[in-house]
């Protein structure tokens, strides 16, 4: 039978604060470890969830900040943290893997898709597509890089499109 879906948090006010938490073994259609509205995710380990159906595995971003977190062996069918708004900052994002169930996922760590979102200060490596972007994918959208490390992602399944960047 079917796995009952659950998402872990979902944080909407902007004057929300989650310091200091693990966030574990999510199982969603999206956003299955977090799903950020809005407010601020600070010095959180997000590990270990799925993202079953489509996009955000560890996080789905919509507004707000995430500072000093450490986003490790998520997996969905496509990018292990979706931005669309707001700012990822002194963020370790490692050993995520996207295009799991089949799919052609791209964006293995990070897919940015909004102009006004922005990554930055991070250190990016070890993770997995099936499609563009092994560690970070800016959709047509937009969006900020910006000192980051970006090493050793890879795409997989006959793409050759940005193993690091796309």
């Amino acid at each position: 039978s079917a796995l009952p879906q659950h998402r872990i948090f979902s944080i909407a006010d902007p004057d929300a604060v989650l310091d200091g938490f693990t966030i574990f073994n999510g199982y969603k259609s999206d956003g299955a470890g977090v799903n950020l509205l809005d407010g601020t995710l600070r010095n959180c380990l997000i590990v270990s969830n799925w993202a079953n159906n489509a996009f955000g595995g560890g996080i789905r971003m919509y507004g707000g900040m995430v500072d000093n977190c450490t986003i490790a062996f998520n997996k969905s069918r496509w990018a292990a943290i979706v931005v669309d708004g707001g700012e990822l900052d002194s963020c370790v994002i490692y050993s995520n893997q996207v295009g799991v169930g089949g799919t052609a996922g791209g964006g293995g760590g990070v897919e940015i898709d909004n102009a006004g979102s922005r990554l930055r200060n991070c250190l990016i490596f070890g993770n997995g597509a099936a499609a563009g972007g092994g560690g970070v994918r800016v959709n047509s959208g937009g969006g900020q890089v910006e000192n980051c490390t970006i090493v050793s992602n890879s795409t997989v399944n006959g793409y050759s499109s940005g193993g690091g960047l796309y």
